[in-house]
């Protein structure tokens, strides 16, 4: 059991180091509000991102989410805090795809904890490309496949993977 746990944690970790990474790429625009954080003034640099949000940038949609989820430069509200990423979500914008994701895992920021939902955005955020979410899911399959957690079943049926009434893969369908 023990050999199984540190090859699974080999496994992860060398993913992680050479996977994980913002790849993602920055909007030009940005260049402003980065300025503002530097000095401080998490306020103004809210304000800015608010203009951009208007305009449908799905970047500044997620960076006031999380300015609103921590309450910097505005009030702590959790609920808007998701309508945000949602919106950035709708526009293609991977990190709020990775952050939704992450937070149905865990039930955090009010959320039911679903595991459906949260593979569903973690799947999302990876096929755009956004490593983190393509280790997290690489890492589950991997303690999924060495029995360190147990397998959910109702996904497996959903992807036409078969399992036994213990929920261990008894078959696989080919893509």
């Amino acid at each position: 059991m023990m050999k199984k746990l540190l090859i699974a944690g080999a496994i992860v970790l060398s993913s992680s180091i050479s996977m994980a990474n913002s790849n993602i790429p920055t909007d030009p625009a940005f260049a402003k509000i980065e300025q503002l954080m530097q000095a401080n003034k998490i306020k103004d640099a809210f304000l800015e991102l608010e203009k951009l949000a208007k305009a449908d940038n799905a970047q500044a949609m997620y960076n006031l989410g999380y300015l609103t989820q921590t309450g910097q430069g505005t009030a702590k509200n959790e609920k808007k805090a998701i309508q945000l990423y949602e919106q950035s979500v709708k526009k293609g914008y991977p990190v709020a795809s990775y952050v939704l994701g992450k937070n149905y895992l865990t039930g955090a920021l009010g959320l039911k904890q679903d595991a459906a939902k949260a593979k569903q955005y973690l799947q999302t955020a990876s096929n755009q490309g956004f490593n983190d979410a393509t280790v997290d899911l690489a890492a589950d399959a991997v303690l999924l496949a060495f029995g360190f957690r147990a397998s959910p079943a109702d996904w497996f049926a959903s992807a036409n993977v078969g399992v036994d009434g213990s929920g261990r893969v008894v078959a696989a369908a080919c893509l």
